[in-house]
């Protein structure tokens, strides 16, 4: 897969995660979010070649930095459950959140979040 066809799936995976979470109805959001939470799903996205899965950087990155969960959170304006749960890739973020993560590590988001081959190890 190319560099532009990375982004293209990037962007659309960070995309879709953002219209997700600005659902207008309250009330159906929580109900979205609870369903989430509790399948822990992973984000996939299907393509001709298999299946790609958003996987991330942070707890190598924290650990770099010196911060913990707590802190990172704080510094994201996301919760630390959040970021616990980014960090086992049980949620994907918000464009948002992934960029501001991005810029408290002063990376390019795409050295902090990536798609990988489903099963493809690191």
């Amino acid at each position: 897969m190319s560099s532009k066809d990375d982004w293209i799936f990037i962007f659309l995976a960070f995309f879709g995660a953002y219209l997700t979470s600005e659902t207008p109805n309250p009330r159906r959001k929580e109900l979205l979010k609870k369903q989430f939470l509790r399948r822990k799903q992973l984000l996939l996205v299907t393509r001709t070649e298999g299946i790609l899965v958003l996987k991330n950087r942070l707890k190598e990155l924290r650990a770099r930095d010196g911060l913990n969960q707590t802190q990172l959170a704080k510094l994201a304006k996301v919760s630390r459950q959040t970021i616990s749960l980014l960090e086992r890739n049980e949620y994907t973020p918000s464009v948002i959140i992934a960029l501001r993560i991005a810029h408290i590590f002063n990376e390019p988001v795409e050295n902090v979040f990536s798609l990988d081959e489903e099963g493809e190890e690191e």
